[in-house]
């Protein structure tokens, strides 16, 4: 009798930018971006058939692309697919579909030309539990110094519909006239200020969020849907992106919370988005990173954020009491659903975007585990590094929180053991791959992925950057969140 095989599916917007123009005081002219799939399997065994990852990509024309499938599939192998030669196209725009017959995880990764540096571009791959039913939501959203880049991909099996629906955060709705059709697994990608051009008194410039909605052309049932975003500044090297969410917890939790924090001055801000047609109260607490006790709430303990229905709230981390030069962690509260992303900015040329992340669920033999796709440690001078950090969102301390770095080929390089003491509720532990050891002193460096484990709920991040030493920027970067493994 034969046996079918399990497959898990993923989904990326490919928003791919090419000749992307830029304005430098040293120089003018275009930066020449390249995408990646970044992955990782982080099974710990092979499956009796064999393991494999299969990617179709789906041009936003309608072209369907298959590639051939990467095999075997090792456990713990990590890998990067390079797009533009996969292709021969390097300005494809459109979507992928990332299959495996194993719980992968993903990243999407984008990088500008060397010699012309730009902060890159990471956001984590879409599985089926952060798939929008009907509704997705992206709280920040803008047109003016930076022109959000949006991609919405339909992950349904049919033909869709969608409505598009800006809103102010007092609530007031900008209404997209048309209701652009998708084809399965394709992916709609239009900037805000082309999207805006059709849409009558549209505010300019624009700072506000966005509720994509989506429905089977048919019948007209919700439809599945996945949305991310992408800016690049216009006149500088600055860039980002986020992935959107279902908008459907009243409780995120944010690994990052800073203000002036460092030599740099990073300071965080947050985007809280109404997911509902009614008010919504909301609070911020903010947690030590050494102890996890509390250390303030926005606006007060008594006090809450009036969301309007469908309204956004911006946090700045200096304006809701945070003292100066602290970094910690915090969670969202809110009296009714939401979605939330943020941004790190620091004096020295540093701008990030990351996600509001939702406790995650067990594995069969009780520990949590989160993975990193793309972990890499250059030695040299302006390499490429990654700070990878981890918090616990239990209610008790946690006894167990390992971080394990794993070799392309799924090979262990160095596992480090960051609850030597238990790790109290809401305290953050940091680690890389060089103060982990796991970098020969023979060696260039570290590249391959990291999976932590835990017996209490975590939630993690991974910083990457680089220095880059031009005027005005000293470091670029970006965050990506860590993908939820369930064993």
């Amino acid at each position: 009798m034969s046996k079918r095989l399990l497959i898990f599916f993923l989904f990326l917007i490919l928003i791919l930018l090419v000749n992307v123009s830029t304005a430098h005081p040293a120089q003018a002219g275009t930066s020449i971006w390249k995408s990646t799939i970044a992955y990782f399997n982080p099974m710990d065994i092979v499956s009796p058939q064999g393991d494999e990852i299969s990617v179709v990509y789906y041009k936003a024309s309608g072209e369907m692309i298959p590639s051939a499938a990467i095999k075997p599939l090792q456990p713990y192998q990590s890998g990067v697919i390079l797009i533009g030669s996969v292709l021969s196209d390097e300005s494809f725009q459109g979507s992928a579909v990332v299959s495996a017959t194993v719980p992968l995880l993903t990243l999407y990764r984008q990088v500008s030309d060397v010699d012309d540096p730009h902060s890159p571009i990471l956001y984590t791959g879409f599985d089926s539990r952060n798939v929008g039913l009907g509704k997705f939501f992206l709280p920040t959203v803008q047109s003016g110094a930076f022109d959000t880049r949006i991609g919405i991909q339909n992950v349904d099996n049919n033909q869709v519909r969608l409505t598009l629906k800006f809103y102010t955060p007092d609530g007031t709705p900008y209404l997209f006239p048309t209701n652009p059709i998708l084809q399965p697994q394709r992916s709609l990608i239009k900037s805000v200020s082309e999207l805006a051009s059709s849409i009558p008194n549209f505010p300019k410039p624009f700072d506000g969020s966005l509720v994509i909605e989506s429905k089977v052309v048919a019948t007209n049932a919700d439809a599945r849907l996945v949305a991310a975003v992408q800016d690049i500044q216009a006149s500088g090297r600055k860039a980002y992106a986020y992935e959107g969410s279902p908008g459907v917890n009243n409780e995120w939790f944010m690994i990052s919370a800073m203000c002036k924090f460092g030599t740099s001055e990073q300071t965080t801000r947050y985007y809280i988005q109404n997911t509902q047609g009614a008010p919504a109260n909301v609070q911020v607490s903010f947690y030590d990173s050494g102890t996890g006790s509390l250390v303030v709430v926005y606006p007060g303990e008594t006090e809450y954020i009036q969301l309007p229905a469908w309204g956004r709230a911006t946090v700045d981390g200096c304006e809701s009491g945070i003292p100066s030069g602290r970094s910690l962690a915090a969670v969202i509260r809110s009296s009714g659903p939401i979605a939330v992303a943020g941004k790190t900015i620091s004096r020295d040329g540093l701008m990030t975007a990351f996600n509001g992340q939702a406790a995650p669920q067990p594995g069969s033999d009780g520990r949590y585990r989160v993975g990193f796709p793309y972990v890499v440690y250059e030695v040299r001078d302006q390499g490429e590094r990654t700070f990878l950090s981890v918090v616990n969102i239990g209610s008790n301390p946690a006894n167990i929180l390992q971080i394990s770095y794993y070799g392309r080929d799924g090979s262990l390089i160095q596992q480090e053991n960051l609850a030597a003491n238990p790790v109290p509720r809401f305290a953050k532990r940091s680690s890389n791959p060089s103060a982990a050891g796991a970098i020969d002193e023979w060696a260039a460096g570290f590249l391959g992925a990291a999976l932590v484990e835990s017996d209490q709920p975590i939630v993690g991040m991974a910083r990457v950057q680089r220095t880059v030493g031009l005027s005005g920027y000293n470091v670029l970067g970006e965050d990506y969140l860590g993908a939820v493994f369930i064993k």
